[in-house]
């Protein structure tokens, strides 16, 4: 899983990372639920990437590590736990099925109703190579496997595990007050157990804020009920074009540029994080941020000195045209009110319309028409009108009927659908 939004032609990137500060650290990545490898948009680091992946199939860790070329990105076969919370969840075996007050809704969803009729094995052909399926042992939390030295090192944290994601984080806290993760990306669940412990939306946002990260994108999938199902999103049966909210890829940063955010947190970061940020809010699309950045610290981070040059790499085409971000500023101050969204289609309307200025002339040839020929008033040209082909329909699968596009599915959502239905309603 990774955020529905990502860059895939950064321009702000490529120019900070030929700046010395990028040269001395590593951007250090911990991806767990790295089925089918470390997303290609991470390469965006080129040389300067670390990464450490964790998943409980076996094969499919060792297929990632014998074709990997990286020396500085390995693959470890394990379940990412919190042993504080496995031995809770040991004593609470016992509590009544009641007590929870589960309001989870997937059993009754038009994917569990699929995935039972269905006689494939989507875990060992989809996301395991069509290799025999092998799950791990081993069982590691993050602060135990990584050495106390190298907590400061970790600049972002991946997180998809159907089902155990708020354990990962528990597991993390000594990582987190170590002052080295600047962003997450996290798979959510909107409905479950009620309790502090459950692995739910509202206790991971509860308990990353209270480590001082913010919200900054949340990407949500549905599932419809079997009583009337909705069309699968894609040719597999998890989520739905319609349906209620059951799960979701929640994004989450430090948000350096709150006021008093250091103090507050006791966050200070060096001049390599502060680039790190900006290259990661430029990545998930959040270029307002990134400008946010450069303009808050340029004064105190000598690798911004080229202060327009970044903003300029930063700043969207204005009406069709590219313009420099003093442009596009003046623009906004001047008349907020030309961002309206009828206004900036109106106007890209009034870019692209043809100019009635200069006409096409386009005599009509005599054998055209059985009438005789007839001279064309100078003053009344004839245009010719260029008939435009019926537009494609989007396709539903990718689209959304407002024309964003859909998120691709996530290997563990759908490796994981059996898993979690059985884990939690039983075979």
């Amino acid at each position: 899983m990774s955020t529905a939004r990502i860059q895939t032609n950064p321009t702000l990137i490529p120019a900070v990372m030929q700046l010395p500060p990028m040269h001395q650290k590593d951007f250090f990545l911990v991806d767990v639920g790295a089925s089918g490898g470390i997303g290609q948009h991470w390469q965006v680091f080129q040389d300067h990437l670390r990464a450490v992946g964790f998943d409980p199939l076996v094969n499919e860790v060792k297929r990632l590590n014998d074709c990997n070329p990286n020396p500085k990105i390995k693959y470890e076969e394990a379940y990412v736990v919190c042993r504080r919370l496995e031995e809770k969840r040991l004593q609470d075996q016992g509590a009544p099925k009641l007590a929870s007050k589960n309001n989870q809704s997937i059993f009754r969803s038009s994917s569990r109703a699929a995935l039972l009729s269905s006689s494939e094995n989507y875990v060992k052909e989809h996301y395991n190579s069509g290799q025999e399926i092998v799950f791990s042992g081993k069982r590691v939390q993050l602060d135990d496997f990584f050495s106390p030295d190298s907590y400061a090192q970790l600049d972002f944290l991946k997180v998809d595990t159907d089902g155990n994601d708020l354990a990962v984080l528990l597991g993390a806290e000594a990582i987190f007050k170590a002052g080295g993760v600047l962003g997450i990306s996290v798979e959510v669940q909107f409905h479950g157990n009620l309790g502090d412990n459950s692995n739910v939306f509202a206790n991971i946002d509860a308990y990353l804020r209270n480590r001082g990260f913010s919200l900054f994108d949340l990407y949500v999938y549905r599932y419809s009920r079997a009583d009337l199902p909705s069309p699968f999103a894609w040719d597999i049966p998890a989520q739905t074009l319609e349906g209620q909210i059951m799960w979701g890829e929640a994004l989450y940063f430090r948000d350096l540029c709150l006021p008093n955010y250091e103090e507050m947190w006791a966050f200070k970061p060096d001049e390599a994080q502060i680039l790190k940020l900006a290259c990661l809010f430029e990545l998930f699309c959040l270029n307002d941020c990134a400008a946010k950045i450069i303009n808050k610290y340029s004064p105190r981070v000598p690798a911004f000195s080229e202060t327009d040059r970044l903003l300029d790499l930063l700043t969207p085409k204005w009406i069709g045209k590219t313009v420099t971000y003093k442009e596009y500023m003046s623009a906004f101050n001047a008349n907020p009110k030309s961002f309206y969204r009828s206004a900036v289609s109106a106007a890209l309307a009034a870019e692209t319309a043809p100019s009635l200025e200069q006409p096409v002339i386009a005599p009509i040839p005599p054998e055209a028409t059985s009438l005789p020929s007839v001279t064309q008033p100078e003053s009344l040209p004839s245009l010719t009108v260029e008939s435009k082909p019926p537009e494609t329909p989007r396709d539903p699968t990718e689209f959304h009927s407002s024309g964003r596009p859909r998120s691709k599915p996530s290997s563990w959502s759908v490796r994981g659908i059996r898993q979690r239905l059985n884990s939690i309603f039983g075979s």
